[in-house]
């Protein structure tokens, strides 16, 4: 088995900025949501970390490219089980596989509810 291969993936202005504090900031083109996708529909999983689900709500699928089988894997790092219920990614868990990572620090009434979950 070798080693794992990292794709990373950042949008950015000229000067570094990836995000504002106001929300949503769009820094793609069609073209590199094209490419975006492209990615997602090489790799077996895509990674966020929890800030990026609160602001930007993703479904994390495969668009705008014919779909392999099976769709990669979404991933979530969120210590302290902060995820909306609402979220796409959870409502959307039984189309797509997911995984969240939690820690001993997170809420046990939010990680009780998030068990309800069966395909998380």
């Amino acid at each position: 088995m070798g080693k794992p291969e990292v794709i990373i993936n950042v949008a950015s202005s000229l000067d570094g900025i990836i995000g504002s504090e106001e929300g949503a900031l769009s820094l793609s083109t069609e073209e590199d949501w094209i490419r975006v996708h492209e990615l997602r529909n090489s790799v077996d999983a895509i990674l966020i970390g929890i800030n990026t689900v609160i602001s930007d709500d993703p479904l994390l699928n495969v668009r705008y490219t014919e779909t392999k089988s099976p769709h990669p894997f979404r991933v979530v790092l969120d210590s302290k089980c902060r995820i909306h219920l609402d979220s796409k990614i959870i409502q959307d868990q039984h189309r797509f596989p997911t995984i969240i990572f939690v820690s001993h620090i997170s809420p046990q009434v939010s990680l009780l509810t998030l068990k309800e979950f069966q395909n998380i």
